[in-house]
């Protein structure tokens, strides 16, 4: 807790104005922090630290936010931790983003089959039914039905 929410310099990875390299600096260490925050967020909800639990989820989007760190595969996962926190409109704020993402790029390699790339169609659509479940468990109907929509329409696409 202390390593993540105090100790830890994240060198604006917040600033817009700040270009951050796809192949490099995308990879290992952003997966890696967004890891260790799932993890630690994962421990404390075990631990039934539901207001901790929060924070920690807050922060890490705070740190490492979408609009400078884009959501990726690993990111699927805090909709379900906030959930857990008892805060479904931010999950569902995250699901939304994700799911709106996931539909463009699908649609986009559906339109483009020169431009798709099978692992990225693959991790995209795992994308869509991880949160299409984790919408339906926490009886979100309405965003269910759009994600539900959304993967229908893609299935067989990749």
């Amino acid at each position: 807790y202390n390593k993540l929410m105090k100790n830890t310099f994240w060198r604006g990875t917040d600033d817009e104005k700040v270009y951050y390299d796809t192949e490099t600096y995308l990879k290992v260490p952003i997966i890696t922090a967004r890891y260790a925050f799932l993890r630690l967020a994962d421990q404390l909800n075990r631990e039934g630290k539901k207001d901790k639990l929060k924070e920690v989820l807050d922060y890490s989007l705070k740190v490492l936010p979408n609009k400078t760190i884009p959501y990726d595969q690993i990111s699927a996962n805090f909709p379900t931790f906030y959930y857990e926190a008892g805060d479904p409109k931010k999950a569902l704020e995250i699901s939304d983003a994700m799911v709106k993402n996931a539909d463009e790029l699908l649609t986009f390699y559906a339109r483009n089959p020169a431009s798709a790339s099978a692992r990225e169609g693959q991790i995209q659509m795992a994308i869509l039914q991880l949160l299409a479940d984790v919408t339906k468990q926490n009886n979100q109907t309405d965003a269910a039905k759009r994600y539900d929509d959304i993967v229908r329409k893609h299935t067989g696409q990749m």
